[in-house]
């Protein structure tokens, strides 16, 4: 069995073949794509076995030295995310997201956070926020249409890798908008800016940008005079 990685020439003549109707300068933009895809892939594998890395005891020193980088460089990208600083209804839509994958037996995956932002029982933060631009409806066709997992966080995580990024990016999200508080509407926009997800596909599929999802964000919550500064 071979389990040496594709090299370039292999990389090559795959999009080659993907894009033989597609003229240079669609070739172009499908490898931008596809290259982005891969360095989600490798962060995603890197995550896997750092998680496993820390399962078996070593410490974030130990996988800093391996890995070339420090302990604090290392444990701000791979530490399963806090939720600390996450406003009530945030902390409600992590955790309805959470219960609502327990119940389908498995961890729990962006399109349980974006599922959990658009019920209404939540209050259906997402939709009042893109309002016009897609529905619950739409969200749920496309999800439907999934039929792969997001790989784990790691050993014992309830989370996906992707979702353990949206969430240590959440906070970001909120900060550069100017926003002194982290709300539900701070997760839509991670999920979103955060490639390799089911969710972010999904928004993309749905022509939902984080740039349009931002502005909306910014024009709901200025007139509210939540924000703090403009970016």
């Amino acid at each position: 069995m071979d389990t040496r990685p594709p090299n370039v020439n292999e990389l090559v003549a795959y999009l080659r073949e993907i894009t033989k109707d597609t003229d240079p300068l669609g070739r172009v933009a499908a490898a931008q794509q596809f290259a982005r895809q891969l360095e989600v892939t490798g962060d995603q594998v890197v995550g896997l076995f750092v998680g496993e890395a820390r399962a078996e005891g070593c410490s974030w020193s130990q996988i800093g030295d391996a890995m070339n980088r420090t302990k604090q460089a290392v444990q701000q990208r791979w530490q399963q995310p806090s939720l600390d600083g996450f406003s009530n209804q945030a902390r409600h839509v992590v955790s309805a997201a959470r219960e609502a994958a327990q119940l389908s037996g498995r961890i729990m995956q962006t399109g349980d956070l974006l599922r959990a932002l658009f019920d209404e029982q939540m209050g259906g933060h997402a939709e009042r926020i893109l309002d016009g631009h897609t529905s619950i409806r739409d969200v749920e066709s496309e999800l439907a249409s999934i039929d792969v997992e997001e790989p784990s966080a790691g050993e014992n995580s309830p989370f996906s890798i992707s979702v353990a990024e949206v969430l240590r990016e959440t906070p970001r999200q909120a900060r550069k908008i100017g926003h002194v508080h982290i709300g539900s509407e701070h997760i839509l926009l991670a999920l979103a800016s955060r490639e390799g997800g089911h969710a972010y596909g999904v928004l993309s599929r749905l022509g939902l940008t984080p740039a349009m999802i931002r502005d909306e964000i910014i024009e709901r919550l200025d007139a509210m005079g939540v924000l703090r500064n403009r970016p």
